[in-house]
C-alpha cells in the first residue's frame, strides 16, 4: 500500500519535470538558434519512476539567412504540446492512485 503511494509519488515528480520541460521548449519557440530539450525517463529501483537525463535534440533548424550562420530553433509545435498532453494525463493518473491508495488506507485503519 506504502509502496503505491511511493511509486505515484515519484511518477507525479517526473511527470511535473517532463511538463516544465515542455514548456520551456515552447516558451523558447521563437528564439534563434535554441535546441529542444528532450526527457529521458527511467524505472527507479524499488518501484517509482524519475527523470533520469534531459539532453539537448541535434536535430538542425533552418537557417533564418543564407548569408549568416544563424539557424532557427528546433523546437517543433506538435511535438511538445503532444508531450505535454501526455505528461498531464500520466501527471492526472498517477494523482489517481494516490486518491485510492489514501481511501484504501482510511478504510483498512476503520477494520
Amino acid at each position: 500500500m506504502i509502496q503505491s503511494l511511493t511509486s505515484a509519488a515519484s511518477a507525479l515528480q517526473a511527470q511535473s519535470e517532463r511538463l516544465n520541460l515542455h514548456a520551456h521548449n515552447i516558451a523558447n519557440l521563437n528564439t534563434p538558434g535554441f535546441k529542444a530539450q528532450l526527457p529521458a525517463q527511467q524505472t527507479a529501483g524499488g518501484g517509482g519512476v524519475f527523470l533520469s537525463a534531459v539532453t539537448t535534440s541535434k536535430a538542425p533548424g533552418s537557417p533564418l539567412d543564407v548569408e549568416k550562420p544563424t539557424e532557427t530553433n528546433n523546437v517543433d509545435l506538435i511535438t511538445e504540446t503532444i508531450g505535454s498532453i501526455m505528461a498531464l494525463r500520466a501527471f492526472e493518473a498517477n494523482a489517481k492512485v494516490i486518491k485510492t491508495s489514501d481511501e484504501m488506507l482510511k478504510t483498512i485503519a476503520k477494520i
